[in-house]
């Protein structure tokens, strides 16, 4: 594998088939030369675009000086809807599908930014809204991240030529933009 997606995100994923194909794919990720689009369904209304520039602090191991990485994920709202239905504290609940387009890597950017925006992802048991999530597993019966890894593009490293990998969506996704009421098409 040439990168790596978050353990319960699902999606397009990059194997190189010798080692200096996954040097040169590499190479290529870290100057940012690959162009990541995700999906999320999130809580909250989504209203409008933003590139959020957020540094991270990375994870080490206990004793380790914490140190912040610059962050950058440009989110666009693609769907919101408001359910009759008290989750939380308030009366109804407010979902949105949101595109997600990460201009740097770091470990759950785009969860951690979506988090920080007050738009947790539903599903995340690390950085989300347990209520929320107990909703969709409950009520719905989607028990997993609704995040996914819908598509990547990049110029081929020996030919040039522009790639570009795309994935439909998963069984749980396509459910729950269904049951959601979203209009979109994969």
């Amino acid at each position: 594998p040439v990168h790596r997606l978050d353990r319960p995100t699902s999606g397009v994923l990059i194997f190189a088939k010798s080692s200096e194909s996954a040097s040169l794919l590499s190479e290529k990720f870290s100057k940012q030369e690959i162009e990541k689009k995700y999906l999320a369904i999130v809580r909250g209304q989504f209203k409008q675009e933003i590139l959020l520039d957020y540094a991270m602090v990375n994870e080490l191991d206990e004793g380790e000086d914490l140190v912040q990485q610059e962050a950058q994920t440009y989110f666009k709202p693609l769907a919101s809807i408001e359910l009759p239905v008290s989750v939380d504290r308030y009366p109804t609940s407010r979902y949105s599908l949101v595109e997600a387009r990460p201009k740097t890597g770091r470990t759950h950017q785009i969860r951690k930014h979506l988090k920080h925006l007050n738009h947790p992802i539903i599903g995340d048991v690390n950085h989300g809204n347990g209520k929320h999530n107990r909703y969709f597993s409950d009520t719905l019966r989607i028990k997993r991240l609704l995040l996914i890894c819908q598509e990547m593009s990049f110029q081929h490293p020996y030919t040039g030529a522009n790639v570009q990998i795309k994935t439909t969506l998963c069984d749980d996704f396509k459910l729950a933009i269904n049951k959601l009421g979203f209009s979109y098409d994969a």
